[in-house]
């Protein structure tokens, strides 16, 4: 089987095991619980919060992007700033320009040294570590996408380019065939009129 191929569906179960492992871990810990205001609760959890995110009509996403951008002073900033990678990256018309945004904010929480204590913040910072894989392997399956289909846009181009070769060989050899008939004709012709 093409190794490509291989590597795509290797990189599609990873992200399958880790969206399982967030789904899991959400359902085990509290069963969730629909959010009826504008704006998440600063305490409520991650997996909660991505839940809310994911069931919201996109007019609320783009509401709660706008909101989290102002840098609202009521939330924390790793609070704050992983909502607002979830947020950047779950949206339906998430380019691969807003995910490298994501990840460079949680890279921001990742790399932070800071000793957490608070059970909500601690939250957020281990949910920046699932959803930095998630995107991390969602751009290297969009990049491995692209180039398998870079190569059968090459290959399809090809296939194309030897067909228009095969037709214009046809036309050459029928084109011999009837210069040949021609002139087995006039030889015909030749030795009829002695």
């Amino acid at each position: 089987m093409n190794p490509d191929i291989d590597n795509i569906l290797e990189r599609a179960v990873r992200v399958s095991v880790c969206c399982f492992a967030l789904l899991a871990s959400g359902c085990i810990h509290e069963p969730h619980v629909v959010q009826e205001s504008t704006h998440a609760d600063y305490t409520q959890k991650a997996l909660d919060y991505y839940r809310w995110l994911k069931s919201s009509p996109e007019i609320v996403v783009k509401r709660e992007r706008k909101y989290l951008e102002q840098q609202p002073e009521a939330l924390d900033e790793i609070v704050r700033t992983t909502r607002l990678a979830i947020v950047s990256s779950l949206s339906i018309d998430t380019t691969s320009q807003d995910e490298r945004y994501a990840l460079k904010l949680l890279e921001q929480i990742i790399n932070t040294n800071e000793p957490i204590s608070d059970p909500v913040r601690h939250d957020y910072q281990k949910f920046s570590l699932l959803w930095h894989d998630v995107l991390s392997h969602r751009q290297q399956l969009r990049q491995s996408i692209n180039k398998v289909n870079k190569g059968f846009e090459a290959e399809r181009e090809q296939i194309q380019n030897l067909q228009e070769e095969n037709a214009a060989l046809l036309k050459q050899i029928e084109a011999l065939k009837s210069i040949e008939q021609q002139l087995n004709r006039r030889e015909q012709t030749r030795e009829i009129k002695p």
